[in-house]
């Protein structure tokens, strides 16, 4: 029971990194390809939705870990 919780929540830590990692790398990208067309005149804002979401993902990914460091220590 105890190491499916840890598969369960090391799960949840990998999609929760891979989901930051997507948002960062599609956030640089859409970036990217406004200054390549605009010849680099123009300038790209960063929604605050992407702030609150990257912020959910942050947060998803340390309780898990912190879930997974607590029941590899047998708490």
């Amino acid at each position: 029971m105890r190491s499916r919780k840890i598969f369960i929540w090391s799960c949840i830590f990998a999609l929760s990194t891979l989901a930051l990692l997507f948002v960062f790398f599609y956030v640089s990208m859409r970036c990217g390809h406004l200054m390549l067309a605009e010849n680099g005149t123009t300038s790209c804002v960063v929604g605050i939705g992407t702030f609150w979401i990257e912020g959910a993902f942050v947060a998803a990914a340390l309780f898990s870990l912190f879930r997974v460091n607590r029941l590899m220590t047998g708490g």
